[in-house]
């Protein structure tokens, strides 16, 4: 993966020891991130999911998922890692907002029952 987004994106990158850079690594974990919110329509627990897990195995359960409210999803979510990153990052997320001013985001929001990214 890193290999190739750094290919896509003019990144230099020599072997997994380039991700030990931390230039190298914030823009091929940015590039990435990029990738996934494009491939899940925008959605960022989605994006945040398949970031973790793979994009292959969020449409995987977005193919086998009943439409549920956000934060059931998430507790449905097969593999106990990305759950707990789910979880972090969300939680991180309303804290860093709240830091900066802005008002909270409702989960409902950024993750509608009806969201089908494999249209």
């Amino acid at each position: 993966t890193a290999r190739k987004l750094a290919k896509q994106n003019k990144i230099p990158y020599r072997n997994q020891s380039s991700l030990l850079n931390e230039s190298t690594n914030i823009s091929l974990g940015s590039a990435y991130l990029q990738q996934m919110l494009g491939a899940n329509k925008g959605n960022p627990v989605l994006a945040t999911a398949a970031y973790n897990a793979g994009p292959g195995r969020v449409r995987k359960w977005m193919k086998d998922a009943k439409p549920v409210a956000t934060d059931i999803w998430i507790e449905l979510v097969p593999f106990y890692e990305t759950r707990d990153y789910l979880k972090r990052v969300l939680t991180n997320t309303a804290i860093y907002r709240s830091r900066l001013g802005k008002s909270p985001t409702v989960l409902s929001e950024l993750m509608p029952i009806t969201m089908d990214v494999n249209k």
